[in-house]
């Protein structure tokens, strides 16, 4: 807010432009980070599990996209953020190993476009009440839990998967009621991702 010769001038959403860009300087940041911890210990029996698996990235999209202030921020945010996450472990391996990878690039330029996509509907599970809200929620809980279900619950990092399911559960609603339609709604989607396979669309 700006005055001049009298005049009041009003510059409209400068301070949540300023936050909005913040947040987004955040995410790229632990997406960067995160790329490169996984990368850095690929091979270790505990970090480099998660890295490997499909579980984490979904969580911290889900995550990503929910605490955003707008849905075209989550639009922007969540694909920023697997490129943050690809670029720190492409650097990782020009820069440590001297090459330039180029394995499984397809599978996170897919994964960042439909990012997109996710970050909107995930944005849209905020607030209270809705069977729409519910459902938006229940997306990533049910991703977690088919991919759970889809190997093993005695593999370490896939028990993971119900545990991030479940604290989605509760971060993502506000109350008792909106949890269970959550639940149920998940249930449904699960049965529905493992009856038509439909985890083979991200195998490239």
């Amino acid at each position: 807010m700006r005055s001049r010769k009298g005049t009041l001038v009003v510059v409209p959403g400068s301070a949540s432009l300023n936050k909005e860009f913040l947040y987004l300087l955040c995410v790229i940041i632990s997406g960067m980070f995160l790329g490169f911890v996984t990368k850095l210990w690929n091979n270790s029996p505990i970090v480099g599990e998660f890295g490997a698996y499909f579980g984490i990235w979904v969580f911290a999209a889900a995550i990503v996209a929910f605490f955003s202030n707008h849905p075209f921020s989550a639009v922007i945010n969540v694909p920023f953020f697997f490129l943050a996450v690809l670029t720190a472990r492409w650097l990782y391996e020009w820069i440590a190993l001297g090459y330039f990878p180029r394995q499984n690039w397809k599978l996170w330029v897919l994964t960042a476009v439909v990012a997109a996509v996710f970050g909107f509907l995930v944005w849209i599970a905020k607030g209270n009440g809705g069977y729409l809200r519910s459902l938006c929620a229940s997306l990533p809980v049910a991703v977690l839990i088919a991919e759970g279900f889809r190997f093993s619950l005695w593999n370490f990092p896939e028990l993971l998967n119900l545990v991030y399911a479940t604290a989605l559960v509760w971060i993502m609603n506000p109350n008792g009621d909106q949890r269970s339609r959550t639940a149920g709604w998940a249930a449904i989607l699960t049965l529905l991702i493992l009856q038509f396979q439909l985890f083979r669309f991200f195998t490239l």
